[in-house]
């Protein structure tokens, strides 16, 4: 009797492990298959997400036919409690094991956002509004208001976040992203001061950050802007007015619609270098980090006057004769561009 007892626990042990052996086997199966994704898709992992919500989700998208059983495959290899919050990525041909081996080790995806120099605030809001992979907070603030939360109230907005790529993760916040890029401007713009040239008829950094945001819209050639920074400075030294096109153009806001008047220069603006000498009371856009070398390194000539050639680049004059035959070559001969009032101004005025 106690024989037979002891054949039917051995029997019944190994049917249990046969059992388990067989579930265990068929679960692992089943982690291994390929997940039901025909194209890229993407799941976000919120901090303090749990296990079966996250496969929930990706039930509902169809993306795992097994939820429970992914659950449990990760519970008996501890590792329900690993999963790192973040942004992942699934592609075809990837299992349910390698989703969760992605998740415990944290392989999130990471996205990039570039200020382009010479940008307005308002295009770097936008752009950031447009954002697919950022949190927003700050749609529908003003400049002002955007400011504000910055813990810059009061301070303008323009200029004062430097152009660069931002690398950056899910659940990254709008204003996360301006936040780096002013601390980055106020880092870079102190390092530029505190090594520029002697003798620049500056006051302080911000002047430097003005200068450089209009030596940045001027300018597309790098080789250039030395140049065109030297001219501002031999003008501001002769007390005469910079006349910068850019500068009417911020100061016509919503109102410019790609070409100058005679009447858009005679706008009554702070900004109009045209009508007001000196430089503007702010910056116009973001800055380059080679315009603001160029603002604080000029080359130094004698150079008052600068055209543009049609193709990006300028002929620069000492005179105003020379200025004149520039403009009779490049603007009313050669029809290399249409023709402006500026270049008329700066013909007839010093």
């Amino acid at each position: 009797m106690k024989a037979k007892f002891i054949l039917i626990s051995l029997i019944s042990l190994i049917g249990a492990g046969s059992f388990f052996t067989g579930a265990y086997l068929s679960v692992r199966t089943v982690q291994f298959q390929p997940l039901s994704v025909q194209k890229k898709e993407r799941i976000r992992i919120r901090p303090g997400e749990s296990l079966n919500a996250i496969a929930y989700a990706l039930h509902q998208k169809k993306i795992l036919n097994y939820p429970k059983l992914w659950v449990f495959w990760a519970w008996l290899h501890g590792q329900s409690r690993l999963i790192q919050a973040g942004d992942y990525a699934i592609i075809a041909g990837m299992s349910a094991e390698d989703l969760l081996t992605k998740m415990v080790s944290g392989e999130v995806l990471q996205y990039d956002f570039t200020i382009i120099p010479g940008w307005t605030f308002q295009q770097l809001l936008t752009a950031l509004h447009k954002d697919p992979n950022l949190e927003h907070e700050l749609q529908g603030l003003s400049a002002a208001q955007v400011m504000e939360k910055l813990g810059l109230a009061g301070q303008d907005a323009q200029g004062q976040f430097f152009p660069e790529t931002y690398r950056f993760l899910g659940q990254t916040r709008d204003i996360d992203i301006l936040k780096r890029a002013h601390q980055l401007l106020v880092k870079n713009l102190a390092k530029a001061w505190r090594y520029r040239a002697v003798a620049l008829p500056l006051k302080n950094p911000q002047e430097a950050l003005i200068l450089a945001s209009l030596v940045e819209r001027e300018s597309k050639f790098n080789r250039e802007r030395p140049l065109i920074a030297s001219v501002f400075y031999n003008r501001l030294e002769k007390n005469m007015r910079l006349q910068t096109d850019p500068s009417v153009i911020f100061a016509m806001g919503d109102k410019y619609q790609g070409k100058i008047t005679r009447r858009d220069l005679r706008i009554d603006s702070p900004y109009n270098t045209y009508r007001y000498k000196g430089l503007p009371p702010g910056p116009i856009a973001m800055v380059s980090e080679a315009s603001l070398h160029a603002t604080l390194h000029p080359l130094h000539t004698s150079y008052l006057y600068f055209v543009a050639r049609g193709d990006g680049s300028h002929v620069f004059s000492k005179t105003l004769k020379e200025h004149n035959q520039a403009v009779k070559r490049y603007i009313l001969d050669a029809h290399t561009r249409p023709f402006t009032w500026r270049d008329l101004l700066l013909a007839k005025s010093a």
